[in-house]
């Protein structure tokens, strides 16, 4: 059938349709690749509200191409404990959007936000002795100010293990994300749990080892060579992983970087920094992020040598 309209296509979905007008909108929680997350509530139940925007797009057909994606790996998501569960969907002519209503988990945000709030970060004035004396903390330079990334490690390691849990539910199912990064994972913190979404760049393998994929898939920074080559497999997870993981650890990565090459720098950067501290898991990061896809280790590996990282 042809589509001519955002209503035509919402109206020949298989899944349920929720009036526009029901939606009570509320706080925004974070961005995705491919649109807007809220928090919002539906006949008095909280949901989470994703928004697909006309604007944001180059035409009717490539917003349609966006949500058909991801509507199509929900599929293989039902049961889930660590990703978006699809309730329905909404549009609006007003708007010219359309907006993917998902299960609230209680999240006050993306895990990008949650490592960047102010509890885990001290202010110093910049001079030549913080320099030396922080020398093998986390900490960035901003003007004249000094930051220092405070986390404590027990829910560094916590929110590892449940980034490592998350990737495997999703590879259990031969799904390959292809755009892991912070800001496409909410946090729940009372549960300590990480909910992973945007699943329009993600590529359903079946029982291939890889697939071939657009160009350029992913965000600079988090993708690994392939998929700037054009092919996807449950290794490209590993490497996107991995930078998260450094992210977690370190409060940040990027600086100046603008190029793919300049970002891998900067994850190489931060991998120096981690390892001088946890030599143990920089040991298993540095693994997870070489250039040769065959090289790096599968999730169930990954989780096995992070098992024990209580006592690293």
């Amino acid at each position: 059938m042809e589509i001519n309209s955002i209503e035509d296509f919402v109206n020949n979905c298989n899944v349920t349709v929720i009036d526009y007008e029901e939606i009570e909108w509320h706080n925004y929680i974070g961005k995705g690749s491919s649109g807007q997350v809220y928090k919002a509530k539906v006949l008095g139940k909280e949901v989470i509200g994703k928004c697909f925007e006309l604007a944001n797009y180059y035409s009717l057909d490539r917003l349609i191409d966006s949500i058909s994606g991801e509507l199509s790996n929900y599929d293989y998501l039902v049961g889930t404990k660590n990703c978006c569960e699809l309730l329905g969907i909404s549009y609006s002519k007003k708007e010219n959007g359309i907006y993917l209503l998902l299960r609230d988990y209680k999240v006050v945000g993306d895990l990008h936000d949650y490592i960047n709030q102010d509890k885990f970060w001290n202010k110093l004035t910049w001079n030549k002795t913080n320099k030396k004396r922080y020398q093998n903390e986390y900490y960035y330079r901003y003007k004249k100010d000094e930051w220092l990334y405070r986390m404590e490690r027990e829910l560094k390691i916590k929110i590892t293990h449940q980034l490592c849990c998350a990737i495997k539910e999703i590879h259990d199912r031969n799904l390959v994300h292809c755009d892991l990064k912070l800001n496409n994972m909410l946090y729940v913190e009372e549960e300590n749990k990480i909910i992973l979404l945007d699943f329009d760049a993600s590529y359903y393998l079946g029982d291939n080892y890889y697939d071939y994929i657009d160009e350029g898939m992913g965000t600079y920074g988090y993708t690994c060579k392939e998929l700037n080559d054009g092919y996807c497999c449950k290794k490209s997870d590993i490497y996107s992983l991995a930078v998260c993981i450094l992210e977690v650890w370190c409060g940040g990565i990027w600086n100046t970087a603008e190029t793919i090459k300049e970002c891998r720098l900067e994850v190489l950067s931060s991998l120096r920094k981690l390892e001088k501290k946890e030599p143990k898991l920089g040991k298993i990061l540095r693994s997870c992020l070489v250039l040769e896809t065959d090289k790096r280790p599968y999730i169930d590996t990954v989780i096995k040598n992070i098992y024990n990282l209580e006592t690293l």
